[in-house]
């Protein structure tokens, strides 16, 4: 692989993650939002029913995901997020981890 081909696969992956990760931030700040135009019981009956529909979709498609893709796949696509984090990490933040991870793809 060349070496733009493994910078834009970290690049996305790392523009994935930290996406999912923050998408609960922006439920929060709809859910707010939505609070203070409409009854409260509407909003949080709304966000129960919402939560519930995505955990089903959620518990569906990993089923699916079990049935259809062999487990030496299923391992080979996960093993690389269970990595240990290198030591120094945690002092350099979020940007210096990346940069880290950049640099770990380079050497493979």
């Amino acid at each position: 692989m060349t070496l733009l081909v493994l910078t834009m696969t970290v690049f996305l992956t790392t523009l994935g993650l930290i996406g999912a990760a923050e998408m609960g931030d922006k439920t929060q700040l709809l859910t707010l939002a939505l609070a203070a135009r409409l009854p409260l019981g509407a909003v949080l009956g709304g966000v129960v029913v919402a939560t519930l529909l995505n955990h089903a979709l959620a518990v569906v498609v990993g089923g699916a995901a079990l049935l259809v893709v062999p487990a030496t796949r299923r391992r080979r696509a996960v093993s690389p997020l269970w990595r240990p984090a290198p030591r120094r990490a945690h002092r350099i933040g979020p940007g210096g981890t990346a940069h880290l991870n950049l640099g770990q793809a380079r050497s493979r």
